[in-house]
């Protein structure tokens, strides 16, 4: 049965080879084919509605070099496309700007469809999960159609392109354990970034915080992850401890920021205790922490993408570039910020997280 492997909610910005894989840009009508083939193409992908319910125009196609796009797929092959999507929607997450118009976006916008497909009819095969198993059904034309999730914006979408090649690369290459941990922290992270309505906050800082785990192969007390992290994520310029401005509310958390060796390490800490007590069932609020739990989300959001990149250039697979070591240094004066606090509509000063940068962006230019 013919297969068409895509991302409907994915627009990226050109064509892409990665080794093997290629990313297609898919425009109604128009690419990556013509003919027969774009008209084929364009009626698999007909019922993916945009949120007025019209047939999506822009998508992201992804096929491998030595097949043509609609090729029927082994299992083998469907199992690789799915983890090079993965990484493909790890290198968009460490892409994307945060208190910005556009250049956001989140996991869901990089969710891989396989659909096969009858060449003679415009319905499809769809395969769904169970507890036990899975089910097959097969839509008639007419009736599948698959909207746009409202949390997810149908636009153009960065990718870290550098990123991305790394990964590849390092896959066939590092040894089965240390590929596992980079693996398995980039599926944790894409799912702790789903911006998903019914996924709680909690669940996704247990998720942010395992995969920085896995980053730092450490899984013991958050004292050991936050050693581990202050080693390795090494700023120019680190914020002294008279100019902390995030200040603890209980006296237990007081006396772990004063035994902390500088803000990143109080930082991880914390939001390693904060995993452990919603992991452990208590409520959000149980333990008052530092950082709230969207702050420590925020926060996770920025560092782990770069924080894998530091792993990379550990065992020779990433050249850290001198944007990469500025994000390193403006980190703590990030940490330093309210970013989530309310603000009121008629607010027009930056937020602080542009702020930070901004400053950071100036210092650099002038130093």
């Amino acid at each position: 049965m013919p297969q068409l492997a895509f991302f409907p909610w994915l627009r990226i910005q050109e064509n892409l080879e990665v080794g093997p894989y290629r990313l297609l840009c898919y425009e109604r009508g128009g690419q990556p084919a013509n003919g027969p083939l774009q008209i084929q193409i364009d009626n698999v992908i007909q019922p993916y509605r945009d949120l007025t319910g019209d047939p999506i125009h822009y998508a992201t196609i992804l096929t491998t070099a030595d097949r043509g796009v609609t090729d029927d797929m082994p299992g083998e092959l469907i199992s690789e496309l799915f983890e090079f999507s993965e990484l493909v929607a790890t290198v968009a997450l460490s892409a994307r700007r945060f208190f910005e118009n556009y250049g956001y976006c989140n996991r869901d916008n990089v969710r891989l469809v396989i659909q096969g497909f009858r060449e003679d009819s415009g319905g499809a095969l769809v395969r769904t999960r169970r507890r036990d198993g899975s089910i097959s059904t097969y839509i008639t034309a007419g009736v599948n159609e698959v909207r746009c999730p409202p949390h997810i914006r149908l636009n153009r979408i960065a990718l870290d392109v550098s990123l991305l090649n790394a990964l590849h690369g390092a896959q066939g290459q590092i040894n089965e354990r240390t590929w596992g941990q980079l693996f398995q922290a980039a599926v944790l992270f894409n799912e702790a970034n789903t911006d998903r309505d019914y996924m709680p906050e909690t669940v996704e800082l247990v998720l942010a915080f395992a995969s920085l785990e896995q980053l730092l192969d450490r899984s013991g007390h958050p004292r050991e992850a936050a050693e581990a992290f202050s080693a390795i994520w090494m700023p120019a310029h680190p914020i002294p401890r008279d100019q902390w401005t995030i200040q603890p509310i209980t006296d237990s958390i007081r006396r772990r920021f004063e035994q902390a060796p500088c803000l990143r390490y109080a930082w991880l800490e914390d939001m390693g205790v904060a995993r452990g007590s919603v992991a452990h069932g208590h409520g959000i609020h149980a333990y008052q922490a530092a950082w709230s739990v969207p702050e420590h989300l925020l926060l996770a959001a920025f560092v782990i993408p770069r924080l894998l990149k530091l792993r990379l250039a550990q065992i020779g697979h990433y050249t850290f570039t001198g944007d990469d070591q500025g994000d390193v240094n403006v980190l703590e004066a990030l940490l330093n910020e309210r970013h989530l606090e309310p603000r009121d509509p008629s607010d027009q000063t930056p937020f602080p997280w542009l702020r930070v940068l901004l400053d950071a962006m100036v210092h650099d230019l002038f130093s």
